[in-house]
């Protein structure tokens, strides 16, 4: 309050109506007031008019949409830059930072599903104290688990490994998780971890990210298993012809760039035109 006081004998010099803001603190809670100051002459004297109002609910609604705009924008950034991406390991490290730039977060993980094993691998964990948890998980067993087998994003408010009771920042305390899907095809699960609250917006954010993030995995495999039916004999599973002079052409450039000797070593089998003539070629 003296504050205030101090900032409305200062505007009683204007001559026209003011308006300032400032954070109070009352009752140990803080309020945002805003003070409408006003001129009143009265013969002589001069006095000043004040209407005084409470706009903490308003002031957090403005943070919150600034808030939002700045997520929808680093969402749309996001979309274009995963699209663009096709290796799936630079892939994967893009996601990570992304997520919690999107949430505000401190830490991450993202597991990705192996389809053979039909578990999750951790693939990427950030953040400098992210709560330990599991390398792997099966449906329906752990944190990635149980999101897993929920199949919807989620939000928890007081995580913690079980190593304690008490909930310190070292243990977590908020954490938002979304499956990562694309075309039902179940790809993994995504962790953002914070020790500040999220909000249904947030969840709302996070599954889109995901959708976005599915969009780019599944992408990248396809990008990959076409690169591997380019270079490898499909009954076989051998590197074709070529791939052959793919990796011949890489050698001689480096053979020749160090000035170092090539050699090239051929293997003939007898009889394999009747292989050839019984499977293909």
């Amino acid at each position: 309050i003296q504050h205030l006081m101090v900032a409305m004998s200062s505007m009683a010099s204007f001559d026209e109506p003011q308006i300032i803001e400032r954070e109070v603190a009352r009752d140990g809670v803080s309020q945002s007031i805003q003070v409408q100051a006003f001129p009143i002459m009265i013969g002589e004297r001069r006095l000043v008019g004040c209407i005084v109002r409470d706009i903490s609910e308003q002031k957090d609604v403005e943070r919150s949409l600034k808030r939002y705009a700045y997520q929808l924008e680093t969402l749309r950034q996001v979309g274009l830059e995963l699209a663009a991406e096709l290796s799936l390991d630079t892939l994967l490290w893009m996601i990570a930072p992304r997520a919690v730039e999107l949430l505000g977060g401190a830490a991450m993980a993202l597991y990705v599903h192996d389809p053979k094993l039909d578990l999750l691998d951790l693939a990427i964990c950030l953040g400098d104290t992210q709560p330990p948890i599991e390398q792997t998980a099966k449906r329906g067993q752990g944190l990635a688990g149980f999101l897993w087998e929920r199949g919807e994003p989620m939000l928890i408010e007081d995580y913690h490994t079980g190593a304690t009771g008490k909930l310190t920042r070292s243990m977590w305390g908020k954490v938002a998780g979304a499956p990562i899907v694309y075309g039902g095809e179940f790809l993994g699960v995504i962790f953002v971890f914070s020790d500040k609250p999220f909000d249904v917006t947030d969840l709302k954010l996070l599954g889109l990210f995901a959708s976005h993030a599915g969009a780019a995995i599944r992408n990248a495999r396809l990008h990959t298993e076409l690169h591997e039916l380019a270079i490898r004999d499909s009954l076989t599973g051998i590197f074709n012809r070529r791939h052959f002079f793919d990796v011949s052409e890489k050698a001689f450039r480096h053979a020749r760039r160090y000035k170092r000797p090539l050699s090239a070593l051929i293997f003939d089998l007898d009889h394999y035109k009747d292989v050839n003539d019984q499977f293909g070629h």
